[in-house]
């Protein structure tokens, strides 16, 4: 059985000198038991990372890990990969070492060997538990990366008439379909009459296989971090201008509803949006965002934004955190519609969300399909929901 043999690090001054050596079958076998557990075992991500690192620094290649192959060789991302503008590794790697820290505090509580991703480098420790860690070779340091200036699309004159023109047609659209919007007294449910039937909010989503949206709770990380309170009224704040996209339905789906959803017939998509909030020596925090395709595990969207202020100006500066994720997120260009529209269109074109999709890119030459077969499709789901806006407003897109 081979020992690890690793020098002390001129930074810890040789503080970590007497520590036990661990030996590599028992890392191996450390690394083992945690990919078998449950949350390791549910994020094949979070294992990926975990496996990559550990095995880079048991075949003695510890210089070689940093953002970029860390990114490229274990997260799947491209050999474009920028780690200046994509904070992904960060975000995963605060995320594994909490992982880490529930582990050992659960199921892995009576383990011989501890594995550690400590901050500010993403090379692993390992350490015989009782003991001191032992040190690790230097290799890139964990730094804040900065977020680049979104490049917003650039919109013609024409889709600002186009727009316009949409408000005005949608309003008519309203009051020639009968539409009224009511709240059912014992549930407070939504309730919208379409040409003289009623239907919950929820319902005609289901029925046009809109794209699901659930906020999940935010995590803290340090101890100078938000208060679980200060993060819940973020994440009320977020769901309240996610429900007000007519495209999307904002919910907090289980696992079986999830699982039922992305592989139906036809397919729907399902998004989290989950964050964390790091502490910082100022007493602000800092929130990393990111936005996942729960249906492919795929992570779409990540940013970096400065946290809400503490004092007077909480509340307006909760307003901004909101604007700027909304936008990011929302805009019609943006990822989340933009890829549910692509979706809908490849995997479910016969639903209405991807008749609606279709009708969309023949308006923006996003597609060569023939505009009389979308119309058709259009004018079909008219007759069937003529009390669902956004349905009325394509439709009067393509009259223009």
């Amino acid at each position: 059985m081979s020992l690890i043999d690793v020098p002390p690090d001129a930074a810890t001054g040789g503080a970590c000198d007497t520590a036990p050596a661990v030996g590599e079958e028992d890392i191996r076998a450390a690394l083992a038991r945690i990919l078998a557990s449950e949350e390791f075992a549910s994020s094949p991500r979070l294992a990926d990372f975990l496996r990559y690192v550990v095995e880079t620094t048991l075949a003695g290649r510890a210089d070689e890990i940093k953002g970029y192959t860390i990114a490229v060789e274990a997260l799947g991302r491209p050999p474009s990969f920028d780690p200046q503008s994509d904070p992904i590794v960060r975000v995963e790697a605060t995320r594994l070492r909490r992982a880490l820290e529930r582990y050992y505090g659960s199921s892995g509580a009576a383990s011989g060997v501890e594995i550690s991703v400590p901050k500010g480098s993403y090379v692993p420790a390992f350490r015989v538990r009782g003991g001191p860690p032992a040190p690790v070779p230097a290799a890139e340091a964990e730094t804040p990366v900065p977020v680049a200036a979104d490049t917003a699309r650039p919109f013609r004159r024409r889709r600002w008439l186009v727009a316009a023109a949409l408000v005005a047609l949608f309003g008519v659209g309203i009051v020639a379909s009968r539409v009224q919007v009511g709240i059912e007294n014992e549930s407070n449910a939504i309730t919208v009459t379409l040409g003289g039937r009623a239907s919950s909010a929820a319902l005609l989503a289901d029925r046009m296989g809109l794209p699901v949206l659930n906020v999940e709770p935010f995590e803290v990380a340090g101890a100078t971090g938000p208060t679980g309170d200060d993060l819940h009224t973020l994440e009320v704040r977020l769901r309240d201008a996610f429900s007000r996209f007519d495209f999307v339905e904002v919910m907090s789906p289980g696992a079986a509803y999830v699982a039922r959803e992305c592989r139906g017939t036809p397919p729907r998509s399902v998004f989290s949006l989950s964050g964390l909030a790091e502490g910082r020596a100022d007493g602000g925090y800092t929130l990393l965002a990111r936005l996942s395709d729960t249906c492919s595990g795929n992570i779409v969207w990540s940013r970096e934004l400065d946290g809400p202020r503490k004092g007077a100006d909480r509340a307006g500066s909760e307003q901004r955190v909101v604007r700027e994720i909304a936008i990011s997120l929302m805009e019609s260009y943006a990822t989340l519609p933009a890829r549910a529209r692509a979706q809908a269109r490849l995997d479910a074109p016969d639903s209405g969300f991807g008749c609606i999709a279709q009708a969309f890119a023949v308006q923006n030459r996003e597609t060569a399909a023939f505009p009389g077969d979308v119309r058709a499709c259009i004018e079909r789901l008219a007759a069937r929901d003529n009390g669902y806006g956004l349905v009325h407003s394509m439709k009067a897109a393509m009259l223009l």
